[in-house]
């Protein structure tokens, strides 16, 4: 079996020289250290950054994650946003959601053994992608490239470098993701070494284990089903019995966390009626599609040029496109021309079949073809996709370096240039972007003006710079980033009318300006889509406050019928509030309505007894009914 198309007396980049130290490229360890210390060091800014985006939701409003090793049992029965959708009342969205038990277990044993540190949940996540970069290079190395070690050392290199990886690796909460892919070329690794090598029957078991962990980590791991055909089919002259009873050993598996799975957290086949979880829901069927299309893309383009980058790409930065775009039309082509050359490539039993099933296999699971997954398109998405394609950008590359009709030493000299500008370039993309995730406040703010067509980017935006506003001294700085606040938050309920953290914020930023009856109109515009939403109860307490000091002005001004307006309204807010129906009752006794303001000083001292100025106002209204 051929193993590469490369010529075959290729011999470039066997060796080279960087700072005076040869590195030998047939010596795998030194390859695999390498690679491990290049992720260490793309990723090693990303040690002070804080949490961000979904950490909060997974760790620090987890109660599972907080009971450490004493709630690993429920973390394994629960979606992984269990305590988010409770606290919230929304345990209908939790049938048959997201079962990836084995991050959130990570995160436990953390919290167990350092509390609530982000430093130990980002180095956790660097040394895990470390780790991922050796398993893949020794798959690569064992299972198509022992010929030629520098393809296996150049498509991890570039895997290990690409910016798009940034949200996986600088997101602790994406850990899933790495887990997955990991357990992945684990499970792979090993399984080879069963088949085709013939090794212990213990390799087997140790590529059983590892993909039941990849599908604990993440559903997505299914792909793997299709994946090892195509690599027993690649290598069929030496497959076998250990082939067929691997492949039967590994559906069994499948099967038991698919068991598992539905035992936990059940089956979801219902869409989500809220636009931000279902971004297709105003397309017609045509758009639907071919916006699907269209997105398959721009994740193309984001592998080819990755900037810039965004971790939001839900409606409408991604306006519905359809069959008259000549955008759609040049993704269609370039996917068939992936599956049409993937399959030539598995009928020749080519590695490259490999690289091309492997990338179409993961990005048809996130395209929204198969099953609807709640985005549009997000970076992390294209995590295990991105392996196929630095596979086949590395052979690209090399085939290219190769062809070039001059000396080893002069085509060692330019890959090494080659890869050394990509390399400085994919490092600097990376560890700036790593700064942009360094908690919500830098990431939501920068990334509002990469997406700016976003409801969630504008909500979001929106909402840091409400707690920027909260940090000023300064009552004009406050007001100028409530400002900004007011100004994004609009645009996000322009974009999405029916956008309900946009609408408790805006409701917010409003009552921080003391304006209080636009904050009642937009809370109560989101309490008519969310009425059951758990921060009513203090909203409505601000409310009552809000309204008793507007009453109080108007009474200050002598409008008494305006206070009474006020105060009622007031009253319903807070009904609780003795404060309230007392003055509602004074207001009432300065025009003269004294059964009325009688009727509110009793209601004030029923709820407080103690109440001394309503006792007052009883006492003069009877000195003033003895005198009339």
């Amino acid at each position: 079996m051929s193993v590469s198309i490369l010529n075959k007396d290729s011999s470039f980049l066997k060796e080279f020289t960087i700072l005076g130290f040869k590195i030998p490229f047939d010596t795998p360890g030194t390859q695999a250290i390498i690679l491990f210390l290049i992720a260490i060091l793309f990723y090693a800014n990303t040690l002070q950054n804080q949490y961000a985006m979904d950490d909060g939701l997974v760790i620090l409003e987890n109660e599972f994650v907080k009971d450490g090793f004493g709630g690993i049992g429920d973390i394994m029965t629960h979606d992984i946003f269990y305590s988010y959708y409770k606290t919230m009342g929304s345990e209908e969205q939790l049938a048959g959601g997201r079962y990836r038990p084995l991050s959130l277990i990570t995160y436990a044993i953390e919290y167990e053994l350092f509390g609530e540190e982000p430093f130990i949940g980002h180095l956790t996540n660097v040394l895990l992608y470390g780790l991922l970069a050796i398993a893949l290079f020794y798959f690569l190395l064992n299972a198509f490239f022992r010929e030629q070690p520098v393809l296996a050392f150049v498509s991890c290199l570039l895997f290990v470098i690409h910016p798009i990886h940034t949200e996986v690796v600088a997101n602790i909460k994406s850990r899933d993701e790495i887990l997955s892919l990991l357990f992945i070329m684990l499970t792979l690794l090993f399984a080879h070494r069963y088949v085709f090598k013939g090794q212990s029957p213990r390799w087997l078991a140790l590529s059983l284990l590892c993909f039941f962990l990849a599908l604990l980590s993440k559903e997505y791991g299914i792909a793997l089903l299709g994946l090892f055909p195509v690599l027993l089919i690649i290598n069929r002259a030496k497959v076998g019995m250990r082939g067929i009873i691997t492949t039967l050993l590994l559906v069994a598996v499948a099967g038991g966390y698919i068991i598992l799975r539905i035992t936990s957290v059940g089956i979801n086949t219902e869409s989500s009626a809220a636009l931000l979880n279902n971004p297709y829901l105003l397309a017609n069927s045509e758009e639907k599609l071919a916006t699907k299309l269209f997105i398959l893309g721009k994740y193309l383009k984001l592998l080819f040029f990755p900037h810039p980058l965004s971790y939001d790409y839900s409606y409408n930065q991604i306006a519905y496109k359809s069959f008259g775009s000549l955008k759609v039309w040049l993704s269609v082509i370039a996917y068939a021309g992936i599956t049409i050359s993937s399959l030539v490539f598995l009928l020749k039993r080519h590695w490259l079949a490999f690289a091309g099933l492997l990338y179409l296999s993961g990005i048809l699971l996130v395209s929204n073809l198969i099953f609807e997954i709640g985005a549009p398109m997000g970076e992390r998405l294209v995590f295990y996709s991105s392996v196929g394609f630095t596979m086949a950008a590395a052979f690209t590359l090399l085939f290219l370096i190769n062809a070039i009709p001059s000396s080893t030493k002069a085509k060692n000299i330019i890959a090494v240039t080659l890869l050394g500008m990509i390399v400085i370039s994919a490092g600097y993309k990376t560890i700036t972007r790593n700064g942009d995730w360094e908690n919500d406040m830098t990431l939501f703010i920068k990334d509002v003006n990469i997406s700016p067509n976003s409801a969630l980017t504008n909500g979001n935006a929106g909402a840091r710079f409400i707690d920027k506003a909260n940090e000023m001294i300064s009552p004009k700085q406050k007001e100028v980033y409530l400002d900004r606040a007011i100004l994004h938050l609009k645009k996000a309920i322009d974009i999405y009318p029916g956008y309900t953290n946009a609408l408790f914020n805006l409701g917010t930023a409003y009552y921080q300006l003391d304006d209080i009856l636009l904050t009642e109109y937009y809370w109560n515009e989101a309490r008519k889509i969310y009425p059951n939403h758990p921060n009513f109860a203090e909203f409505n307490k601000f409310l009552g406050q809000g309204l008793l000091v507007l009453g109080l002005k108007a009474g200050e001004e002598k409008n008494f019928s305006v206070a009474i307006e006020f105060f009622i309204k007031a009253t319903t807010y807070d009904p609780s509030d003795a404060e309230i129906w007392y003055n509602l009752g004074g207001a009432y006794f300065t025009i003269g309505s004294y059964t009325d303001a009688s009727n509110m000083w009793k209601k004030a001292l029923e709820l407080d007894p103690e109440h001394e100025m309503a006792a007052e106002g009883l006492k003069a209204l009877e000195v003033k009914q003895i005198t009339m």
